[in-house]
């Protein structure tokens, strides 16, 4: 009851400080009778509001005159739609405070008409009127609140604009403050607004949602750098168009043209926008929609001027200033005039670039005004409201007070007495509780002790099993990369790739039962790459040939044909599982056959649902079994399982690991006939080929850019106990031409160091009997001389526990590998730390590693950029000569600058520390001897790295058989 009291106070209040300008009164208009009034004054409400974005004069003169009309027939909804249409029409001029007015006169109205559809209306207006003013908490209240009663009212498609608007300001949100977990808000939102069109047969509410999420991947895309983004925006952009297409929505389809447009000019495709663009103009003038009309030119205009043609963009340029100027939309003509400031600079008319700049800075300083004023408003009217409130809440205090002071004196007594008695009650609970209290907490801090004590007998447990497991697999691993980059048939590589790709699997599986803690706080970590459900199968069935042949039973593995050739998801995760569920299948089944399924279950938006059933015939699971199999230490039969081995631990960790991808896994069975073990799991449907191409190859080896890279002359000394992980690094540094060392002890490594000194790094293993790596290192440090006491020491750690690579840095130690280690990891290390040798050795001028590893096996990507570079670089070349034969010194550092990105993706260093050179030092030496020389160099060093690459991606495009 009070905060009602408080709104109607609060709405009094605007009414009477909030002024209204009425309109002079139009022509005489006459009507047969009320009711054709009322039915002409809502017809030419809906048209205001339909043009008031794009003719927005003429909307306000036509809201001024329904205002009128409605206020002569007394017809008080329509003087309601009437006031926001001026609202919209003055905010789409830029006049804020007022279109403030005009909205808080609307609210006070339609409450007192309570007229739900009509306070809806007024909410959203306010909403939108906020989110351009980035108050965004009073912005998602007056949607949501909108949202709320259009729903009730049954106006889907208004509660289907709420939700957009939702999401629109938690985009502007997102891009204010840099916290993109708003912009997988506004997606939801997005998507619940296109539900919302497509349960209510709205479909310019669906084209619109995609137009949306369009913008959204779009805007998302540029905010993380990650042009993995924009193919999914082309694609929603083309879903709106063809749907605007189909039912005449010629807004819709142009701003679907400007969405492909302008993701054509984020990428440089200049020529390509402005076909979309020009498309776009066209839809827009033929609807008549000045405001799209104003930006669309000028998005023109800019796209002109980065193409250099002057003459083009000033023409764009200066007719969306003028319909801007026909309008008065504020905000257009303040980024027109920045444009039209910059282009006549560059074209030399410096006059009119002057009266533009000048034109901007007012353009700006009204805007500013114009949010100064509103913001004062809304202060206003807060401290208005809180001063009812305060006063509200004094009368009610004193009103309770003067009704209990007629029962003050008998409850005063009878509280005397029974605060005596309550006293006393309390010593006694007091003493009670502090006693209680003083043994728990002795309990606690003795449960606490032994919790600590544990923890360390737990910790140290783990360190050194992971020490014993780790060190095994690094010999595993380490032989099988080296098989791998040696000549195998078809059939030795397909067993060693499985061999591999087990042993990582392991590892990985190792790694995390190391750290039960993190299972069980659901923080593992997952990544995201392509795979193919064939490739699964594969491994599945050589990993499981010779148990199945053992037992002679059947593996049967099916994959739907509407299940897609290849997704992205975490490969080794889905493997694990598979392997636990088959595993327990064989077994378990002495006869019959395991049965390994596919299904599809659906797709929405690029990401499919796929069923993956593990089925047996073997002893099953009986009934009170089954609620309990998925836990951990779990196991059905003991008898049984002496028989057939295992922890009882795969299941639950196949359990967790699927629920934390977000799946769902079941069970059916019935003793003696075999069970079916069931998960699903949703995962991004991978478009791009799945042909594998050398580079590719290269890439799954580890191997991808060190083949090439000979480091002769280099010696390096491995120091480990264990024989195997020796030979591994041996094998390893070998293969580029390292003379390699050995020494199973640090006391051995020492004496070898005294007799052959000249050793250029040391791989030193931490964990070793007598003398271990750290105290190996300290002696090297303390006890001999230049230069062997500052050799580069390398730790090799079976350990993976955090702070270990910190602790071996503390200890003297340069830098840090973990065992086992892939091939390129162990070369960066190697280059790393022995940089003068590295540059020595490098024969080619680019080096595609930084590139290789940013397409992260997207051959299309790598495909796409290489044949950019060597269609775009001989331009900017030719760009380069001809600005330094004009002796323009500015553009010659522009053009060296744009230069060096391109040729340092590429590892084209030299060439870019030329570019450098010239970008910092043209202006002040003016075209020297010495510039031209580098001039010289820069045009050979270009052409040399075009036709490396064009050498690199005749490699890439050109499929394995």
């Amino acid at each position: 009851m009070l905060t009602k009291f408080i709104h109607v106070a609060l709405l009094f209040f605007i009414l009477l400080t909030t002024g209204l300008t009425r309109a002079a009164a139009p022509g005489p208009l006459t009507f047969a009778n009320r009711t054709d009034a009322i039915r002409y004054i809502d017809s030419l409400n809906e048209q205001a509001y339909k043009i008031a974005s794009g003719k927005v004069h003429l909307a306000g003169a036509m809201g001024k005159q329904t205002l009128f009309l409605s206020e002569k027939y007394l017809y008080p909804v329509g003087k309601i739609y009437a006031l926001n249409n001026i609202s919209i029409a003055e905010r789409n001029q830029g006049n804020y405070a007022i279109a403030l007015k005009f909205l808080k006169k609307a609210l006070v109205l339609a409450y007192k008409a309570n007229d739900k559809l009509a306070i809806g209306r007024c909410y959203y207006n306010l909403g939108d009127l906020n989110k351009i003013l980035a108050n965004y908490p009073k912005a998602t209240y007056y949607f949501q609140q909108s949202f709320y009663l259009f729903k009730q009212a049954r106006d889907y498609h208004f509660a289907s604009m709420a939700l957009s608007n939702l999401a629109h300001t938690n985009v502007d949100k997102a891009l204010h403050t840099g916290d993109t977990s708003n912009f997988a808000r506004a997606k939801k939102l997005y998507l619940a607004s296109i539900k919302v069109g497509q349960d209510h047969n709205l479909p310019q509410r669906v084209s619109v949602g995609y137009i949306n999420l369009s913008n959204l991947y779009n805007v998302f895309g540029h905010q993380v750098n990650n042009a993995n983004y924009f193919p999914i925006s082309l694609d929603y952009s083309k879903k709106a168009y063809a749907i605007a297409q189909q039912y005449g929505f010629v807004i819709d389809m142009a701003i679907s043209l400007n969405n492909i447009g302008e993701m054509l000019e984020s990428r440089n495709l200049y020529d390509s926008a402005l076909v979309y663009y020009l498309k776009a103009m066209e839809l827009y003038e033929k609807n008549g929609e000045n405001n799209w009309i104003v930006f669309i030119h000028s998005q023109i205009g800019h796209v002109y001027i980065l193409k250099k043609q002057y003459p083009q963009a000033i023409r764009h340029l200066e007719y969306s200033l003028e319909v801007a100027k026909k309008e008065n939309f504020k905000h257009r003509l303040l980024e027109v005039h920045e444009r039209l400031a910059e282009v006549y600079s560059m074209s030399g008319q410096h006059e009119k670039a002057f009266d533009s700049y000048k034109l901007s800075s007012v353009y700006k300083d009204s805007i500013a005004v114009e949010k100064s004023n509103i913001a004062l408003a809304g202060l206003q009217i807060e401290f208005e409201a809180e001063q009812k409130d305060k006063e509200i809440a004094l009368l009610n205090k004193n009103k309770e007070i003067q009704n209990q002071a007629l029962k003050l004196e008998t409850i005063y007594r009878n509280m005397l007495i029974v605060g005596c008695c309550l006293l006393s009650l309390l010593l006694i609970w007091v003493d009670y509780r502090y006693r209680e209290k003083q043994r728990n907490t002795n309990k606690i801090l003795k449960a606490k002790e032994e919790a600590e004590r544990a923890k360390e007998v737990q910790e140290q447990f783990l360190t050194n099993t992971s020490h014993e497991i780790r060190t095994p697999m690094n010999g595993v691993l380490g032989m099988t990369n080296y098989l791998l980059s040696s000549d195998l048939s078809e059939k030795q590589r397909e067993y060693v790739n499985a061999i591999h790709e087990s042993a990582n699997s392991l590892l990985v599986i190792i790694n995390d039962l190391l750290d039960m803690s993190k299972i069980k706080a659901g923080k593992m970590s997952f990544v995201q790459k392509p795979f193919t459900i064939k490739s699964l199968f594969k491994n599945l069935s050589l990993i499981l040939d010779d148990k199945i042949r053992e037992k002679d039973i059947a593996l049967e593995l099916v994959i739907d044909e509407n299940v897609p050739v290849s997704v992205i998801g975490d490969r080794v995760r889905v493997q694990q599982v598979l392997l636990n569920l088959a595993g327990n299948a064989v077994k378990f089944t002495q006869r019959g056959k395991i049965s390994v399924h596919v299904k599809h279950v659906s797709t929405v938006d690029d990401v499919v649902t796929l069923s993956i059933s593990v089925g047996d015939t073997g002893v099953g699971i009986p009934p009170e079994n089954i609620s309990s199999i998925f836990e951990s230490f779990t196991q059905v039969d003991a008898k049984r399982n002496r028989k057939h081995g295992g922890t009882g631990l795969g299941l639950s960790i196949s359990k967790q690991l699927v629920e934390q991808m977000g799946g769902q896994i079941s069970v059916e069975s019935k003793p003696g006939e075999g069970s079916v073990f069931t998960f699903t799991l949703g995962f991004k449907i991978n478009h791009s080929s799945p042909v594998e191409t050398p580079v590719q190859r290269a890439l799954k080896a580890g191997i991808n850019t060190i083949e090439k890279n000979h480091l002769p002359g280099v010696h390096v000394l491995v120091v480990d106990d264990n024989k195997i992980n020796r030979q591994v690094a041996k094998l390893t540094l070998e293969r580029w031409f390292i003379q390699v060392s050995l020494a199973e002890s640090g006391k051995q490594a020492i004496e070898w160091l005294s007799k052959y000194p000249k050793v250029d790094l040391i791989l030193m293993d931490i964990t070793m009997p007598e003398m271990d790596g750290f105290e190996t290192t300290a002696y090297i440090r303390t006890k001999l001389d230049s230069p062997l006491k500052n050799i580069p020491v390398v730790a090799m750690t079976a350990s993976a526990f955090p702070g270990e690579k910190d602790k071996c840095l503390a200890m003297g130690l340069n830098d840090y590998i973990s065992k086992p280690f892939k091939p390129v990891e162990l070369f960066e290390l190697v280059k790393k730390n022995l940089p003068g040798h590295f540059n020595q050795q490098k024969s080619s001028l680019i080096d595609l590693s930084a590139l290789l590893e940013k397409a992260d096996g997207n051959m299309d990507f790598l495909a796409d950029i290489m044949e950019t570079y060597v269609n775009e670089m001989p331009g900017y070349l030719d760009e380069l000569n001809d600005a330094f034969g004009k002796k323009d010194l500015k553009a010659v550092r522009e053009q060296a600058h744009k230069m060096k990105s391109p040729t340092a993706l590429f590892g084209a260093m030299e060439l870019k520390d030329h570019l450098h050179f010239v970008e910092l030092n043209i202006e002040n030496s003016g075209c020297t001897i010495e510039l031209n020389e580098r001039l010289e160099r820069i045009n050979s060093l270009g052409n040399l790295s075009i036709s490396e690459v064009k050498a690199e991606l005749n490699k890439v495009s050109q499929p394995v058989n």
